[in-house]
């Protein structure tokens, strides 16, 4: 169902449809979103709305985009099929990831997140967290890392030796504070040393 960009401030009656897989309401005026009636929904973008929390119990959810919105809380840990999490542009400061081991793509930047315990989700291949305040953050259980974005935050320490699929331009970690930087040994992968010096 696609009612995108519809000026719509309720989705009142939306539990109605309860075989419905996707729902495509982004860009609009909603404050509050409730789907958890709608339990066949796979993939739900929200994006672009006025959203301060949202509570998903989606078991089949696979894909959740609400980027751009004014979350302050985002709870998903009763949707375990999730594989594409994206809450970029909001001002959460703690996610619990720990009942989504099947994701594999984390879009998390513009927030306000002090720290991420992504060890509950060793299938990630992507992670795009810039822009947050994070001061650590363990990834030596992601061997399956390619892509780890990672700059505007306050790291101090980052060990990348366990995640030898990074690829080539994989990794940007620039405006930090880094003083400690392990990578693994993986031919071609490049890191502008100017990138850390101030």
């Amino acid at each position: 169902m696609d009612v995108s960009n519809q000026g719509i401030t309720s989705l009142k009656g939306i539990e109605y449809f309860t075989n419905l897989e996707s729902l495509n309401c982004r860009g609009n005026q909603l404050t509050q979103l409730d789907v958890n009636a709608n339990r066949q929904l796979k993939n739900l973008n929200a994006k672009a709305n006025w959203l301060t929390s949202l509570t998903l119990r989606l078991p089949l959810l696979k894909g959740l985009y609400v980027g751009e919105n004014q979350l302050t809380t985002l709870d998903v840990t009763g949707c375990p099929s999730l594989i594409d999490l994206n809450f970029e542009r909001n001002k959460i400061t703690r996610i619990d990831l720990s009942g989504n081991p099947e994701l594999i793509q984390l879009y998390s930047r513009s927030n306000l997140l002090t720290s991420l315990d992504l060890s509950h989700n060793t299938k990630l291949v992507f992670i795009e967290t810039f822009d947050n305040k994070l001061t650590e953050i363990d990834v030596s259980m992601l061997s399956e890392l390619r892509f780890l974005h990672i700059e505007h935050n306050r790291l101090t320490t980052l060990d990348m030796s366990h995640n030898p699929k990074l690829e080539d331009s994989g990794f940007v970690g620039r405006n930090n504070d880094l003083r400690t930087l392990i990578l693994p040994n993986v031919p071609g992968l490049k890191v502008d040393a100017e990138d850390f010096l101030e």
